[in-house]
């Protein structure tokens, strides 16, 4: 995704987001994990996506490390 935000922002698409999508039920949320210790990949991404089973149970874990959730 860093990659993907340095080509994007050098051919003057810098107003495109990047969405990190959750993966499958067992590895769900793992991006956080990545956001909250890569500062690269935390301002190349600018939405989480999220299947809602998991929303519930993880939002917590968002909020408490602080990270900035936009609900889309």
């Amino acid at each position: 995704m860093q990659t993907l935000r340095k080509t994007l922002d050098a051919r003057g698409f810098q107003r495109v987001k990047i969405i990190a999508a959750d993966l499958l039920p067992e590895d769900a949320w793992t991006i956080v994990d990545d956001l909250l210790h890569d500062p690269e990949l935390y301002r190349a991404v600018s939405i989480v996506g999220s299947v809602l089973v998991s929303l519930f149970i993880e939002i917590n874990n968002v909020k408490n490390n602080s990270l900035k959730l936009n609900m889309v």
